[in-house]
């Protein structure tokens, strides 16, 4: 009978135009499209009104629509069908897929399942004006609509996970308890989702589009990781290259290398909120090993020039490198766990790193940022900066008190490029800083050096590799 129906009304207004009968394609006086319920398969009453959802639609509540609004407010055009606004006379709630489909959470699409029972009870629990909470059947208790608000989203389990909790209220609206935010019922949906063997109904929460200007920086930073690649692999190939300091240098391109595939794989492929969290924490956990690797390197020129000096014979440099190694990935392996714990404790939300919230990696736009990481890589550029000074200071010794500087790679040689190196890393970090500070990265120059911050490994590459002397060393091996 729907069926029938609808072909009817098709027909009808089919008639209407062949005669030119007027026919009108209006909106609804004070009711937005998102408001609206289609009203095809629904017969009319005597009156003209409609029954739906335990409510009468009134006709003066009711227009044919020759098209429909997607979620981003672009109307496209539609087979004309008739329409009501439903969500004036009852509270609406949005499923974010038709009856019988659900949300995958890794195609972001909605499907059919094929081997799962689809039956499920359609209950939430509700925080009244009462301050009580009650059970009801959402189907019943709110005019469902069918719409995905968005197309970056993770789905809320919070049988799965403590940071997913949230709090359903009478006007269809939800807090989500981890992010203290209030959405409203259009900005999220409900879908069906599968955990301990059962089907339960679960709110999804929308994440931003990334801006063009956060594109371009990925696609810089996705670019340099074969710059870095390419700079391990000659300092790898070369023996002569091969020391103590560089394989600390390795060490620091490596590490970072990884760190910054992690963080640019987000701009291109989408993660469910576990495996953001994943790699949120891994990605920290790489580039704060770089900059403890770069720490090491700059320690290790120091210590390096101020045993000539001083003629100290320091330990192997096996040794050493194995000093270095446990000293680097303690350090890292230690700011990791206490990220990652803190942030599945009950202490404050500005305490926490808010790993997986937002983007997979920490909130780098709010203060704790400053506590889990700007602060400890500033820190360790102090330390660093300090180790250039009496580097330099030791130099200038060596050369006034004439000493023959020996080594397989002159010190002073090393020093320039290691120079060049931490004023990367350092004016990088300075402008990475900067914005967090003075809140704003509109300013062209801010965005000038956000590309730039992005290109480091190319700028790496640049600076260690097309150097005379290196290239010099590449071609030898390479002809031998």
């Amino acid at each position: 009978m729907p069926k029938l129906y609808e072909k009817r009304q098709i027909l009808l207004i089919a008639v209407c135009l062949l005669y030119h009968v007027p026919i009108t394609f209006a909106n609804i006086p004070n009711c937005e499209f998102k408001d609206t319920v289609s009203l095809v398969n629904i017969q009319p009453n005597k009156d003209g009104s409609y029954d739906f959802a335990g409510i009468q639609i009134h006709k003066n509540l009711t227009a044919i629509y020759d098209y429909e609004e997607l979620a981003n407010g672009l109307r496209v055009s539609a087979t004309p069908h008739i329409r009501g606004c439903a969500c004036k006379l009852k509270q609406c709630i949005q499923f974010c897929c038709p009856p019988t489909q659900l949300l995958d959470r890794t195609t972001m699409k909605c499907v059919t399942p094929n081997d799962l029972s689809f039956e499920y009870l359609p209950e939430l629990e509700i925080f009244t004006e009462d301050l009580d909470w009650t059970l009801i059947d959402v189907h019943e208790g709110f005019v469902s609509q069918h719409r995905l608000p968005c197309d970056n989203f993770a789905i809320l389990s919070p049988f799965e996970y403590d940071d997913d909790a949230y709090i359903l209220f009478e006007n269809a609206s939800i807090l989500h308890a981890v992010n203290e935010q209030l959405l409203p019922y259009r900005e999220y949906c409900l879908t069906p989702y599968w955990y301990n063997n059962s089907l339960s109904l679960n709110p999804i929460i929308c994440y931003a589009k990334m801006a063009v200007t956060t594109y371009v920086n990925m696609s810089f930073l996705a670019i340099s990781v074969p710059f870095l690649l390419a700079t391990i692999w000659v300092y790898l190939y070369v023996p002569q290259l091969r020391c103590l300091h560089n394989s600390c240098l390795v060490c620091f391109l490596g590490t970072f290398a990884i760190g910054t595939s992690l963080l640019t794989s987000t701009a291109w492929f989408t993660y469910g909120l576990l495996a953001c969290r994943v790699i949120g924490s891994i990605c920290y956990f790489f580039m704060i090993s770089a900059f403890f690797w770069l720490n090491i390197t700059c320690f290790d020129l120091w210590l390096s020039i101020r045993s000539i000096r001083y003629e100290l014979q320091p330990s192997s440099p096996r040794l050493r490198f194995v000093y270095y190694s446990i000293y680097v990935w303690t350090a890292a392996v230690t700011f990791t766990v206490i990220a990652v714990t803190i942030e599945h404790t009950n202490v404050d939300e500005s305490w926490k790193p808010g790993i997986g919230l937002g983007q997979c990696f920490i909130k780098s736009w709010e203060w704790s940022a400053m506590l889990y990481f700007h602060g400890p890589s500033g820190l360790l550029i102090l330390f660093n900066i300090f180790f250039f000074i009496m580097s330099a200071y030791d130099i200038y010794q060596i050369k006034e008190a004439n000493y023959k500087i020996k080594c397989d790679n002159s010190q002073q040689f090393k020093f320039a490029i290691f120079l060049r190196l931490f004023l990367i890393m350092g004016i990088s970090w300075i402008m990475e800083v900067l914005p967090y500070f003075i809140q704003t990265s509109n300013s062209m120059v801010f965005k000038i050096f956000n590309i730039l911050n992005s290109s480091q490994g190319i700028i790496i590459f640049v600076v260690l590799v097309l150097k005379r002397r290196v290239l010099n060393l590449l071609k030898n091996r390479w002809n031998a």
